[in-house]
């Protein structure tokens, strides 16, 4: 993940075709549902 933070200004989430959420990394990889979605809760 760090990678994408480095490279990347803004990021989009996606699950099973549903935008979870968009905006700069560091905020989109610290929501809920990023987190549940990829890395179960």
């Amino acid at each position: 993940m760090e990678l994408i933070r480095e490279l990347s200004d803004t990021v989009l989430v996606m699950d099973e075709g549903k935008l979870l959420a968009e905006g700069e990394p560091e905020k989109v990889l610290a929501e809920k549902e990023v987190i549940e979605a990829y890395l179960g809760e």
